[in-house]
């Protein structure tokens, strides 16, 4: 065999080395590789290809080292020694390789393994995102959730949430909208599932109609003309405006309108008119909402504050202007235009209603399941035998006696002679 002569790198440390067919010696820089390298994890790594390829003693090398650590070294005279063995023989070379004994840095391969997995979880997260995701980017940018305020009005517990700044107005980051609109989506659900109202709490110009529309059709409580304070601290007050509608209608049914004058009746329909605006929505909330919604919350700020003051789970948008720490769920989106607004209450009202769905399907469930559990009780209880009643004598031989009875009682009666008889008549 000839002198097979190769050259391994490792960061600033050479090793050149000359391989021949031998004994097994190693020298390095003219002394025993064991010397050279003291450590027995430096040793190992030097002797590694031999081990790797089944060519341990097969070989004897004479390797000089330049530059670099101790640990560079010795990485670098492994990659000479694989080079060499490969060199040798092509057989060597898939085993080396599947190692990393092959390239500069041995670490490589676990790094790109490392990489490629990152990648399919990232490929595979997107994917899951666009199937399973309530809303997408391109329905996001559309509605303009991205544009936040001003930068002089900029909050500065909102910094996470924007993305950049463009001509003096800060721009929302829309991956970040969307992680907490699933995060809030699926507590609304939740909340929904278990039977508890959500409050929706928007009086801004824009958003009155929207809000009322799409909340009217799950059937939940909102206020969208002003928020009457202490509707929450101050709950059984407001219940009692509430009691004083339906009074009110009651009357128009009973007739007492009629005893009614013509003023009175007015100022009592103006009164009604007046509770149905404010209060007509959330006439059926019979107690404490179990959760609020609300856009702007700058503007709804006395509606926060009642929130906190009694532990009520807060749902928000939150706009660059405002400060998401008042707000269990806050949403980073623009609170101020109609298309905006429209998407995220509307993804909101979805996931109530699959929540009311799913709630419904448990009860339809539940029956069906009490259902089959009586008809089977009813099938498993044994058929109760008929007791034996006591054996009765005819009827005929009831008769018969009865008439004996009656019979020896009248000829008794008729051999006694009658008491009170007057002498003429015993004579005769």
């Amino acid at each position: 065999m000839e002198e097979i002569n190769t050259t391994g790198r490792r960061k600033t440390a050479v090793a050149r080395i000359y391989m021949q067919q031998g004994k097994g010696s190693i020298t390095v820089n003219k002394s025993d590789y064991t010397k050279y390298f003291s450590t027995k994890d430096l040793q190992y790594k030097v002797c590694q290809p031999f081990e790797l390829t089944g060519t341990k003693g097969k070989f004897d090398i004479k390797a000089n080292l330049d530059g670099g650590g101790i640990s560079g070294q010795a990485e670098a005279l492994r990659l000479a020694i694989s080079k060499a063995l490969v060199e040798h023989n092509e057989e060597n070379k898939p085993a080396l390789k599947s190692s990393g004994l092959l390239t500069r840095d041995s670490r490589m391969v676990e790094r790109k393994k490392t990489r490629q997995e990152k990648k399919r979880e990232r490929a595979s997260n997107s994917v899951k995102d666009n199937l399973m995701g309530r809303t997408t980017h391109k329905e996001l940018l559309d509605a303009g959730v991205h544009f936040g305020h001003l930068k002089r009005k900029r909050n500065p517990n909102m910094a996470p949430y924007i993305f950049m700044e463009k001509n003096g107005i800060h721009i929302i980051d829309l991956n970040k909208s969307m992680k907490k609109i699933e995060e809030a989506a699926t507590a609304l659900k939740q909340i929904a599932k278990s039977g508890r109202k959500i409050l929706f709490v928007a009086t801004k110009k824009q958003a009155k109609d929207i809000v009322a529309n799409l909340v009217k059709e799950v059937n939940m409580p909102y206020a969208t003309e002003r928020w009457p304070g202490g509707m929450l601290t101050n709950f059984h007050t407001i219940r009692k405006a509430v009691k004083k509608m339906d009074t009110i209608d009651k009357m128009a049914t009973d007739g007492t309108y009629d005893n009614i004058s013509k003023k009175e009746r007015l100022q009592i329909q103006r009164q009604r008119e007046k509770l149905e605006k404010n209060l007509g929505s959330i006439s059926d909330l019979k107690r404490l909402p179990a959760a609020i919604f609300i856009v702007d919350i700058l503007k709804e700020n006395i509606a926060i504050a009642e929130a906190i003051k009694l532990n009520i789970p807060t749902f928000a948008m939150v706009d660059t202007n405002s400060d998401p720490n008042q707000v269990n769920f806050a949403i980073p989106s623009n609170d101020d235009s109609s298309k905006s607004i429209s998407l995220i209450v509307g993804i909101a009202t979805k996931a109530i209603a699959e929540g009311l769905s799913e709630r419904q399907q448990e009860k339809d469930s539940d029956e069906k399941k009490k259902e089959a559990s009586k008809k089977e009780e009813k099938a498993e209880e044994p058929k109760k035998e008929p007791k034996e009643e006591p054996k009765k004598e005819p009827k005929k031989a009831e008769a018969r006696k009865t008439s004996v009875k009656k019979g020896t009682k009248v000829a008794s009666s008729s051999n006694k002679a009658p008491k009170n008889k007057k002498p003429s008549e015993a004579s005769a």
